[in-house]
């Protein structure tokens, strides 16, 4: 027997699951070490050959404000005011909520945990959480909520492909990134639940003058 969950049940549960999973990672970061076999899927990550370099550079953008740069304009050409101001609203709660966080926690990045050197030399300021994972997630998933179902793959590998990118890098720890991606998950459900993307909404568009 298929046990059938409706949406507002399914949204808490995603609520409450990324509120769980942010206090834990969070509780875990404090420590200031590698915990939980960190180290080895870090180590996992970091040892994929270095010739990966340059295309992990540029997949790390996809959690970056550049690609916001990229976005935003195209989203505002196409006059898809409603999910760009959706994106707006999550991107700017996550650039605060990060900052936040690292101040906070204060947790050094893996490089001054473990011997290995950051491949991303411009990367500063403390590890947890994730920024990149966060704002991967929250663009992922603001943007997956128009995909078809069909197209749907594109979110997990959004995700899945930025945070793999801040492993192999060496500018984060495991522990980082599900931080980042709970904070993400967090945001761009209430964002969504708050602003729902209807459908009559989706369509919206600003008149423009007749001539």
């Amino acid at each position: 027997m298929r046990l059938k969950i409706n949406r507002a049940t399914r949204t808490w549960l995603i609520l409450l699951a990324s509120l769980f999973g942010i206090g834990v990672t969070a509780w875990l970061a404090t420590n200031e070490k590698l915990v939980l076999g960190e180290e080895h899927i870090l180590r996992l990550a970091y040892s994929l050959p270095e010739d990966l370099r340059l295309f992990f550079l540029v997949i790390t953008l996809l959690g970056s404000i550049w690609i916001l740069a990229i976005i935003l304009p195209l989203l505002l050409i196409k006059e898809r005011y409603d999910v760009a101001l959706r994106l707006i609203i999550s991107s700017s709660l996550i650039f605060i909520i990060t900052a936040i966080a690292k101040e906070v926690i204060g947790r050094p990045r893996p490089g001054l945990l473990v011997d290995l050197l950051q491949r991303e030399l411009l990367v500063q300021g403390y590890g947890y959480p994730s920024g990149h994972t966060a704002l991967a997630t929250v663009i992922a998933l603001v943007i997956g909520a128009y995909l078809p179902r069909k197209r749907w793959f594109i979110v997990p590998l959004w995700i899945g492909l930025t945070a793999l990118s801040r492993l192999y890098l060496g500018v984060h720890a495991p522990l980082d990134i599900i931080g980042g991606f709970c904070i993400g998950v967090l945001v761009a459900t209430c964002v969504l639940l708050v602003i729902p993307p209807h459908k009559k909404m989706a369509t919206i568009r600003v008149a423009k003058p007749k001539i």
